[in-house]
């Protein structure tokens, strides 16, 4: 599927090559990227250990508030987005012989003991399923009310409503899980939820480090230098120095 990118990487290294390349070496990859997209965001999952793969959400409001290898934070006001890998190996839901319905039975069974503790009243939505062509996909949600504090210095979890839709990933089942405060929360997918799935891509061979093709000053520079320039800036106080910012982890 096309897309016209608008790519923000490496803040304000518009003509300087020499800015980016600082950040990580060049054989490896980041362990994930965003890129802003004509239709809000696009998100790429790129850890080592778990399935690669891009998906697409809607509106500029979205903040990406979480990556790591089996979890994914996006937030938006009361709501929130998590993009959730749940290990068999780890907490073992599964067993042999059992069909991807039945895995993901088992899982919405995990689940449920963990999710219905937390609340005087919880409600787990009965699962739908459907076969697509990357997997057997289910349908399905809770509500929790009344949160309980779990020790001294837990939070009461807050009344929230979740849409979730899962898929089995062998050792993993992948979830999406939206979630909201809001007691006008959708009980149903909606069509923003519907669009984001459909946006979604596997990448097996995961994403490879971008290797530069810039050939090696060998003549003195004539001109200003940008980091010059970003000194100047930082001495002024009117800059921003992009050779502080945080590099993102790599595979």
């Amino acid at each position: 599927m096309s897309r016209r990118l608008a790519v923000a990487v490496c803040v304000l290294a518009l003509a300087a090559a020499s800015g980016c390349t600082r950040l990580r070496p060049q054989e490896e990859a980041p362990a994930y990227f965003t890129q802003v997209t004509d239709k809000g965001w696009l998100y790429a999952h790129n850890w080592a250990g778990t399935p690669c793969f891009t998906m697409e959400l809607l509106g500029e409001a979205w903040r990406l508030a979480l990556s790591t290898p089996e979890k994914i934070d996006w937030v938006r006001g009361d709501e929130f987005l998590s993009v959730i890998f749940t290990d068999n190996r780890k907490v073992g839901f599964a067993v042999a012989e059992m069909t991807p319905e039945d895995i993901l039975r088992a899982f919405l069974g995990y689940e449920a003991e963990h999710t219905r503790p937390l609340f005087d009243y919880a409600v787990v939505r009965q699962p739908r399923f459907t076969t697509e062509y990357d997997g057997t996909w289910m349908g399905w949600g809770w509500e929790g009310r009344g949160g309980k504090r779990r020790g001294v210095k837990s939070q009461v979890p807050a009344d929230q409503s979740h849409v979730i839709m899962s898929v089995w990933m062998d050792p993993y089942v992948m979830s999406f899980d939206w979630g909201s405060k809001s007691a006008s929360a959708p009980r149903e997918p909606t069509l923003e939820m519907i669009m984001l799935l459909e946006s979604l891509e596997f990448r097996p061979e995961c994403f490879g480090p971008r290797l530069s093709k810039r050939a090696p000053r060998t003549t003195p520079y004539s001109g200003t230098d940008y980091v010059d320039e970003v000194d100047k800036d930082v001495e002024q106080g009117s800059g921003f120095d992009s050779r502080k910012a945080v590099p993102r982890p790599t595979r």
